[in-house]
């Protein structure tokens, strides 16, 4: 280190440290501080090189934050001075304004008050309530004005609305730092503004250098902040997050950031603690009301979410978006009664969602009403309203076994959406390729495997041509399914292989659908075992992400496939009985709602539970009460039920 500065004594090295001597002590002996001693005996003269302590302080503190001394309040600087947000401003109204006017927010009525303004795109997104101040605890800074800007920025990477929010956060990180150049916190917090790359590392670098002027809270936000992003240590963030709430509970920072982590390790449970914390501080906030109700949705806690939206809409009536949710929210927890009342107050708002009455129609067995406004739909035009209108009446038609009637649909929709490409009135593929789907999926039940394969083809060509993987991997696992059903295991084989290549970067769930084909390959190959090990790691990684009630019947029924192959009825009809309860998951899967009822009958009636039975046949029964003449079933089940009935 020859050329390098030398401290060349305690007290320069404490000097160095802004510690004392006695502290400065303590860590050679507790945190490995790089102290050297001419002869190397403890009693010798001591001497330190100034890079060497940078790098141990970068050590340290981005060690798993075991070192609690490292993390110690510093003593104050003569030249810094800590701020409290709580007293170091004349006036909270004063930072309020400033943040309404940087967010461009309208202030929706409170009850019996004034109807609020909008125009332009923002009026087009519904009123948004005023922002409450964000709580970040005590923030160390020489400046006030610096401290202002800082809050801004935060507050708008705490809501933020589009690039441009994005743009005026960092503007306004940028203007703290500039007034204050060694504000540490405004530098972790601009760093976590940007995705991976060189302005990320370089504000996150600049924040761990500068960490040690600031205290103990805010060096455990800045050591989580670099293991989220430079550091890509999820844990450990969370660890020092966790550490930094001990101190200072309220802030708002941290618990967004513990939210967002603990989804990213799969964790939802712990995510909707501290997304609960938000939002219950501002329960009119859009933002934060829009995350709790979705965080809610996908953990089944549908009565959470319900109340949620109805206490925002009590103030914000005309905020169609806002109900629209509570809408969605409403079918997909089976509160269809509710659902149709919010339909019914976003028609008469102008919003025109009177087509969305189909799914509480349909899953409340009132298929004419929803086979009725699918037509309605239908006859609207435009290549959204064709093919959703064929698809869904397709899937009305299929639930009750009337498959020429479906294929009918999916053709004439088929048409219609050629047509208007010819046209080029239209180059949406979603449609071509969903409605190609159900017709491959129609060919299948009829056994018909060379069309079933030509339509697959044709869904594989138009996913490359536009370059979604989700479509290719569909179209993989379709051919795969018609391999199997041809008997051409090895070529199901090879495309469970092309669908890992597509999955294997993705996030972890989406390697259900190779879990999923690779165990129907083993249970065609008769290795019962290994493909119900398949099926069970494959619906768990779709339960990864969802509630039961939210995934594929797919899943289940192909597990109780298994377990009825191995002579384990118990574990078949567990499995079976999961499928009634899906909603979401079988928005398009009417023909296998449908038979599971039938296949439960016959497995309880093998468990000799003649109640049951009894009870599936006739679901089964009337449903299929207009089933075309081909489904050896309906006459089967009628049979069946009659003999039960009959004892």
């Amino acid at each position: 280190m020859e050329g390098q500065k030398v401290l060349e004594s305690w007290k320069e090295i404490a000097s160095y440290l802004h510690r004392s001597v006695a502290t400065c002590q303590r860590w050679e002996i507790e945190l490995g501080l790089p102290v050297h001693r001419l002869d190397g005996t403890p009693k010798a003269r001591v001497f330190a090189y100034p890079e060497e302590i940078d790098r141990w302080k970068v050590e340290k503190l981005h060690h798993a934050g075991s070192d609690q001394e490292a993390l110690a309040e510093p003593p104050h600087h003569k030249y810094r001075r800590a701020i409290l947000l709580a007293g170091a401003l004349a006036s909270l109204a004063v930072l309020t304004s400033l943040a309404w006017k940087l967010l461009s927010e309208k202030t929706v009525p409170s009850p019996g008050g004034g109807k609020p303004s909008a125009s332009g795109a923002d009026a087009a997104a519904g009123p948004v309530v005023p922002r409450r101040e964000v709580d970040l605890g005590r923030i160390t800074t020489h400046s006030p004005e610096a401290l202002r800007s800082y809050i801004a920025g935060c507050q708008l990477l705490l809501w933020p609305s589009g690039s441009e929010g994005w743009r005026k956060a960092r503007a306004h990180l940028n203007k703290a730092i500039e007034i204050d150049p060694e504000f540490a916190m405004a530098y972790s917090v601009l760093a976590s503004s940007f995705g991976p790359g060189e302005e990320q590392t370089k504000n996150m670098t600049k924040a761990v250098e500068l960490s040690d002027l600031v205290s103990r809270r805010e060096r455990l936000m800045i050591q989580a902040n670099h293991f989220a992003t430079i550091g890509k240590d999820n844990a450990k963030a969370i660890q020092a997050y966790l550490k930094a709430l001990k101190i200072h509970p309220n802030d708002d920072m941290a618990n967004e950031k513990l939210a967002n982590l603990y989804m990213k390790v799969h964790e939802p449970k712990k995510a909707l603690k501290h997304r609960e914390f938000l939002y219950r501080k501002s329960r009119s906030d859009r933002i934060q009301l829009g995350q709790y109700a979705l965080l809610c949705n996908n953990l089944g806690l549908y009565d959470k979410g319900i109340e949620a939206f109805q206490f925002y809409l009590e103030q914000a009536p005309e905020d169609t978006e806002m109900r629209k949710r509570l809408y969605d929210l409403c079918w997909q927890s089976g509160k269809y009664e509710l659902a149709l009342h919010e339909a019914d107050i976003l028609k008469a708002a102008g919003a025109d969602r009177n087509v969305d009455k189909v799914y509480p129609l349909y899953f409340m067995g009132n298929f004419a009403g929803a086979e009725q406004l699918c037509k309605d739909y239908a006859r609207a035009g435009g290549s959204r309203s064709v093919w959703a209108a064929r698809d869904w009446l397709q899937n009305i038609y299929i639930t009750q076994g009337q498959l020429g009637k479906a294929k009918e649909q999916v053709i004439v929709g088929l048409q219609e959406e050629e047509k208007l490409v010819e046209s080029g009135l239209v180059i949406e593929y979603h449609g071509r390729i969903c409605l190609r789907e159900r017709l491959a999926g129609l060919h299948m039940i009829e056994r018909k495997w060379a069309d079933a394969m030509n339509e697959a083809e044709k869904v594989w060509a138009l996913a490359v041509d536009f370059k979604h993987e989700n479509y290719q991997v569909d179209a993989l696992a379709l051919k795969a399914e018609i391999y199997l059903g041809m008997g051409l295991a090895d070529q199901a084989r090879a495309m469970t292989e092309k669908i890992r290549e597509l999955m294997q970067t993705k996030t972890p769930d989406a390697m259900r659908f190779f879990h999923l084909v690779a165990g129907e390959i083993e249970l065609k190959r008769g290795e019962l075992q290994k493909a119900i090990d398949s099926l069970k790691k494959a619906q768990g990684l779709a339960l990864l992400y969802n509630q039961a009630d939210r995934i594929s019947p797919s899943y289940p029924a192909t597990l109780a496939s298994a377990y009825l192959q191995t002579g384990d009825l118990r574990m078949a009809r567990k499995e079976r009985e999961k499928i009634p309860l899906i909603i979401f998951g079988r928005m398009f899967q009417g023909f296998d709602y449908a038979m599971n009822f039938y296949i439960l009958g016959t497995i309880c009636e093998r468990l000799r539970d003649r109640a049951k039975a009894i009870e599936y046949y006739r679901r089964f029964v009337e449903l299929w009460k207009a089933a075309d003449p081909i489904f050896p079933e309906v006459e089967d089940a009628k049979a069946r039920l009659a003999r039960l009935e009959s004892h």
